[in-house]
């Protein structure tokens, strides 16, 4: 791999045959200072150079002394040139020489682009400069990149996108020399945002299991809610049951009365994805809460598994009609069938259904022209707010306030920023 090395030049040239020694590059930058009336520029340094360290391939580039925002824009866009000219080459900084304007702008680019960066220690005969170099070592400067990190990955939260949160820490992780301390702190903040984006993936199980060593700092705001999630889904779901049983996973709430928590879940899911400017897929998660909600009414009221109706749970009146409905040896219900079922049943539901049933079918209409259901249109904000939301959340959040009563409860969204979840692990003591 080649290497180069980038050195800002003063009146000094002990400190940088020094580095070019030490680092022994393939190809060296100087970074000059252009002459000023009667003061030559520092690039009358260079014979001197040159003739202790033998023939090197070198280019010069001119700056001026005492301008930062020229040196920064000349070093920036002439280190970009050379990593584009040079693609795989290792390119490092070595500060020590030049006015301190060129080393402050030298070092600012080099963080700014994750370079490796030397500096050159030796003999000062005043505290002006380095006249004789003696030790060239690498920095590991770590706090910055932690820092730029960090407010990256809280910009991503603050709109719920947890995967690119999570791959920004694992590659910071991988390209950035972190002190054990720091480096130990973004592995747990990427374990905790990986069990967050399994939820938000409905990856239950793993988020569970990913959650739990940090379960006592999250219990009361989320996880004691994803408990009850898993719960529900255990009841709609058989694979998911035979799964969680498999891999031995405590749901606390497997034998409670449900309070409906798979349904609030794909609501908060539906805002998330909302805020991501996501409205198709947002529209599709009420959508499957609207049937969860009677999917669970119709199981844990009646008995009625709403995917594979047991024509002997049907009212007498009714059979002959629901039995018209069975293909392939099993009665299926659509979502709006699910609650034309509970109407007739005289569920309260039902009832709240059919009192809104042209509103409400009228947002299912939207859903069905979506890109994600049977149609090729994409839902736009104002759409989605004025009357899929509205309309389909409105209905849901009345339903649950009637059938728990004094049992219902807000469940809290996800956190969407690193100061939430430090609160938290703080107060827990982890």
């Amino acid at each position: 791999m080649e290497k180069i090395l980038v050195l800002t030049v003063g009146g000094s040239p002990e400190p940088l045959v020094t580095a070019i020694n030490r680092i022994k590059p393939d190809f060296v930058l100087f970074i000059c200072t252009e002459a000023d009336g009667q003061t030559q520029g520092s690039d009358t340094t260079l014979p001197s150079i040159l003739s202790k360290t033998g023939e090197i391939k070198h280019e010069i580039l001119m700056v001026k002394p005492d301008d930062p925002e020229s040196c920064i824009s000349r070093m920036l866009n002439k280190i970009e040139d050379l990593k584009r000219d040079k693609p795989g080459a290792d390119i490092v900084v070595d500060y020590t020489g030049g006015t301190k304007t060129m080393s402050a702008s030298l070092f600012w680019v080099a963080t700014h682009l994750n370079l490796g960066i030397f500096l050159t220690t030796g003999i000062r005969r005043n505290l002006v400069a380095v006249k004789e170099g003696e030790t060239t070592c690498k920095i590991h400067l770590s706090f910055p990149y932690y820092e730029e990190l960090l407010s990256l990955v809280d910009s991503l939260l603050k709109y719920y996108h947890y995967t690119s949160a999570e791959e920004n820490i694992s590659s910071a992780l991988v390209n950035y020399h972190f002190p054990t301390d720091l480096r130990e702190d973004l592995k747990k903040k990427r374990r905790i945002i990986n069990a967050f984006r399994l939820w938000d993936a409905y990856d239950s199980i793993n988020a569970i299991i990913r959650i739990e060593p940090f379960k006592k700092a999250f219990w009361n705001d989320y996880v004691s809610f994803w408990d009850r999630v898993a719960a529900d889904r255990m009841m709609l779901e058989k694979d998911f049951e035979k799964e969680v049983e498999e891999r031995e996973i405590t749901i606390y709430s497997k034998d409670k009365h449900s309070q409906y928590a798979i349904v609030q879940d794909l609501l908060l899911n539906a805002e998330r994805c909302a805020v991501r400017g996501r409205f198709d897929d947002a529209t599709a998660r009420l959508y499957r809460a609207m049937e969860a909600l009677a999917q669970l009414r119709l199981l844990l009221c009646h008995e009625i598994k709403a995917w594979d109706v047991d024509i002997e749970k049907i009212p007498k009146k009714l059979k002959e009609t629901y039995e018209k409905k069975r293909k392939d040896g099993k009665i299926k219900l659509g979502l709006v069938e699910d609650y034309e079922l509970l109407c007739e049943l005289g569920d309260e539901v039902g009832k709240f259904f059919k009192g809104s049933e042209d509103d409400l079918k009228d947002a299912l209409r939207w859903r069905n022209q979506s890109i994600l259901a049977h149609g090729f249109r994409s839902i736009k904000k104002e759409e989605y707010d004025t009357i899929i939301k509205a309309r389909i959340e409105g209905f849901i959040k009345h339903c649950l306030k009637e059938i728990l009563k004094g049992g219902y409860k807000e469940p809290k969204q996800l956190p969407n920023s690193l100061e939430e979840i430090n609160r938290l692990l703080s107060s827990a003591g982890v």
